[in-house]
C-alpha cells in the first residue's frame, strides 16, 4: 500500500469549458490550477513515476479549508464552509489535476471523500489531498 499526501494553497473548483468559434476550450485559470496540483503532487513524498501508467485501484481524500472573512471574525469564531465553491467542482479540478500523473485515468477513483473544514480565524486557505493506492507494488507496476 502506498499513500500520498500534498496541499495546494487554494480552494477553488472547476470552471465551465468556454466555447470559441464551435471549438470547447479549458479555461486558463483552469489549466494554471490543474497544473499547480500535479505539480505538487510530483513534488510529495513517495510519488513515483510509475504511477502514471498504474491501472489499480486509487482512492482519494479530499480536504479544504479556508479562513474566516474579517468581517465575521468579531461575532463569531467558527462558521460552516457553505459558500462556493462546491464540493463537487472542487473535486473535478483535483481528479482532472492528477490524471495522467497520479494514475492513468480517474476512471480508477473507486472511492472519493470530500468534505470541507468548518472556517476559523487562524486557517490557511489551502485543499489537501491524499492518495492512497491499495494494490501498489503488489500487482500492475
Amino acid at each position: 500500500m502506498l499513500k500520498i499526501t500534498f496541499a495546494v494553497p487554494f480552494v477553488h473548483g472547476l470552471q465551465r469549458p468556454r466555447y470559441y468559434n464551435g471549438a470547447i476550450v479549458d479555461t486558463p485559470k483552469n489549466r494554471t490550477r490543474k497544473s499547480r496540483i500535479a505539480i505538487e503532487c510530483q513534488r510529495s513524498k513517495g510519488y513515483s513515476r510509475k504511477l502514471k501508467k498504474y491501472c489499480g485501484r486509487v482512492f482519494i481524500q479530499i480536504e479544504c479549508s479556508a479562513p474566516l472573512p474579517k468581517t465575521n471574525q468579531k461575532y463569531c469564531d467558527q462558521d460552516e464552509f457553505i459558500i462556493k465553491p462546491d464540493i463537487d467542482n472542487i473535486a473535478k479540478l483535483v481528479l482532472d489535476g492528477l490524471n495522467g500523473i497520479a494514475f492513468k485515468d480517474d476512471a480508477q477513483v473507486i472511492g472519493l471523500h470530500a468534505h470541507k473544514v468548518p472556517r476559523t480565524k487562524n486557517t490557511l486557505e489551502q485543499t489537501t489531498v491524499q492518495i492512497t493506492y491499495p494494490d501498489f507494488g503488489e500487482t500492475n507496476e
